[in-house]
């Protein structure tokens, strides 16, 4: 929903007054895609914190599939993050291409599939390493690093120690962009959001539950997040296969390692 957002906001869909009504959907083509809640008028902060489905239904239509591929692809989906060991794999963040080769020219509509790329269902497909690049590239304002295991090695021969070097990675997003997003993610644990049952005394997080559809069993329960808010330390990003909902089962997880990994 963020990447959604960035969207939004860049392209001028919308900005930080832009209000969508949620009365706990949005209809299309005569099917009801349905909200958690009904928000009533909700702007982009409200959005992230609340976690509104209608909001982003609507969002991702109006900035379209072009656009919504273009950002994803710039907030690290769809291709690898550059991990220096060997077996990672793209993910999927599919465009008017793979529709094509998938359904055949003509015979799939984009409002019916990128409604539901706009709340990160649908096609789409990540790995844990991109979302956790992604929560990193959100607390850094739209840079980082590509992740990595190692820092260098030892060369016993000339007994020095040699350090890798490490793309930098960069969204091209504004910082006003990033400045609107956080600070809706910050609310989502030190507001009234879905998360605020993970806060801890001295430490301000940011983050956001989600929570992943599975047409193979019960939902995964996901959370990304950064901390502390004004000078991040860490990102995370936690996955918990068949769980259910996010807030419930994965936001708490993160919330040890926030405090594991601070409290050194």
């Amino acid at each position: 929903k963020m990447m959604v957002a960035a969207a939004g906001l860049e392209t001028g869909t919308i900005d930080e007054k832009t209000i969508y009504s949620c009365p706990g959907g949005y209809t299309l083509g005569g099917r009801l895609y349905k909200c958690m809640h009904i928000h009533g008028s909700v702007d982009v902060l409200t959005s992230i914190e609340k976690s509104c489905n209608t909001f982003y239904y609507r969002l991702a239509i109006n900035i379209g599939l072009a656009n919504w591929h273009d950002y994803s692809y710039k907030l690290g989906f769809g291709h690898k993050t550059g991990l220096d060991i060997g077996g990672e794999i793209n993910g999927l963040a599919p465009d008017k291409a793979y529709y094509d080769r998938a359904f055949g020219k003509g015979r799939w509509k984009e409002s019916g599939m990128v409604i539901n790329l706009g709340i990160g269902q649908g096609e789409l497909s990540v790995t844990p390493l991109q979302l956790a690049h992604y929560a990193a590239m959100l607390a850094n304002y739209g840079t980082t690093y590509a992740p990595h295991l190692a820092r260098g090695y030892i060369d016993t021969r000339k007994k020095r120690v040699v350090k890798f070097d490490f793309k930098k990675v960069d969204s091209g997003i504004s910082r006003k962009t990033f400045e609107i997003i956080r600070e809706g993610m910050r609310r989502v644990v030190e507001g009234y959001g879905t998360a605020r049952h993970i806060k801890i005394e001295g430490i301000e997080i940011a983050g956001k539950t989600g929570t992943a559809q599975n047409p193979h069993g019960e939902n995964h329960a996901l959370f990304i997040g950064f901390a502390p808010f004004d000078n991040p330390k860490i990102a995370v990003a936690v996955i918990v296969e068949n769980a259910g909902f996010g807030g419930t089962h994965a936001a708490p997880v993160a919330k040890r390692v926030f405090e594991t990994y601070l409290s050194k």
